[in-house]
């Protein structure tokens, strides 16, 4: 299993709390039975909340 599918499979799910097409085989694959729940902006229902960009891309979110 190369890096490229970790990152694939791994990141997506880190960003969105749901694994991508072949997500669950991937994950069976390392012997990993649960994923832990992640946490999104929209389950917090943050939508429209303001989001800046600094000169430098760090990106800045006001609550």
């Amino acid at each position: 299993m190369g890096a490229g599918l970790a990152f694939k499979h791994l990141y997506a799910y880190g960003l969105t709390g749901e694994l991508v097409e072949g997500g669950d085989e991937y994950i069976a694959s390392l012997d990993i039975e649960e994923l832990p729940e992640i946490i999104t902006l929209a389950d917090k229902d943050w939508d429209g909340a303001p989001l800046d960009v600094n000169e430098e891309g760090t990106s800045i979110l006001e609550l």
